[in-house]
């Protein structure tokens, strides 16, 4: 029915941005560690490096807070919103 097909909407929104928001922590998280290798003793280069990483640490930190959340509503209204279903 209608809440079936709305629920796998929300689910495939759901894990898409949750998809997009890993790999963006896992290329932020590159960046910074080429930054680091890259900097070659520049203190600001290396705080710049530094700073990318640790706020990609918090995107992760808040995108698993986000994915706990997700789970808690999911078992409050009981749906599985983090399962992965093509129609």
């Amino acid at each position: 029915g209608g809440l079936d097909y709305l629920e796998i909407v929300l689910r495939n929104i759901l894990l898409g941005f949750l998809f997009f928001g890993v790999s963006f922590v896992v290329i932020y998280i590159s960046w910074g560690g080429l930054q680091w290798i890259l900097a070659g003793g520049d203190k600001q280069k290396l705080n710049a490096a530094k700073s990318r990483i640790t706020w990609a640490i918090i995107g992760f930190i808040v995108l698993m807070a986000s994915y706990a959340i997700i789970g808690a509503i999911g078992f409050l209204f009981r749906v599985n919103l983090l399962r992965v279903a093509i129609f």
